[in-house]
């Protein structure tokens, strides 16, 4: 794994998002009292239709993560994903009812704490061994709000990154996720990616194999194309 910079001037994801919720991320659970995947889908929403962050996005991806990539052209999502982690400070004690748990994730106990955790190759999410990840935090993090990845000697440890930069990591294989249980003041809201050199695409490594997004089967050859889930920059 490995840690970079950018220029949040350049590319004030961080602004963008909070003038949308008109509130600070960091505080995000104090003004939606809503569950999490609601707030998702009002960004992905954004993402879509607003031309302006588009641009912005293939920029970054022009500029950052092609620099990262070591490549002249190179093939990245279409637009980011976004996790938010909400903040528990407000309740008394932790309960299951409010645990934060990913669809396709399994619980890991560590430390006295649970996990949610999963592999990007694995089912039901199929990612192709050819992607690299780059993980984008909207805050400075802690140990209680950021993505854990499992190391080399099954231990979880925790990515402790601040606004500004980007973490490049293997994560088809590794198990990575959050605690259930964001005891932190604050909320983590963190974008991510996954990108290639463009001479590591091969459709032929591909396969029929289904995948679930929003509820819709696709094959994995079907959605892992260039236009599908994919753009060249």
């Amino acid at each position: 794994m490995k840690v970079h910079n950018y220029n949040i001037q350049k590319y004030p994801f961080k602004i963008l998002l909070e003038d949308l919720l008109e509130c600070k991320l960091e505080k995000i659970h104090e003004k939606f009292k809503v569950s999490s995947e609601e707030i998702v889908s009002k960004v992905y929403e954004y993402f879509r239709i607003n031309e302006d962050f588009k641009s912005i996005w293939k920029s970054f991806c022009g500029d950052v993560i092609k620099e990262i990539l070591e490549d002249t052209k190179i093939i990245v999502q279409q637009l980011p994903s976004v996790k938010i982690i909400p903040s528990k400070e407000k309740l008394t004690e932790p309960d299951e009812n409010n645990e934060w748990v990913q669809f396709g994730g399994k619980i890991i106990e560590q430390g006295g704490s649970k996990f949610n955790c999963h592999s990007d190759g694995e089912a039901p999410f199929f990612h192709p061994s050819w992607e690299t990840n780059f993980w984008i935090p909207m805050i400075d993090v802690d140990n209680d709000n950021t993505m854990y990845v499992m190391d080399d000697n099954n231990q979880l440890k925790p990515c402790l990154l601040k606004y500004g930069q980007v973490l490049e990591a293997n994560l088809n294989t590794y198990q990575h996720g959050a605690k259930t249980f964001n005891n932190s003041k604050n909320s983590r809201v963190s974008l991510d990616c996954r990108g290639l050199a463009h001479r590591k695409y091969d459709t032929n490594k591909l396969s029929d194999t289904i995948i679930k997004s929003k509820n819709i089967d696709f094959q994995q050859s079907e959605y892992f194309s260039v236009g599908q889930y994919y753009m060249e920059v």
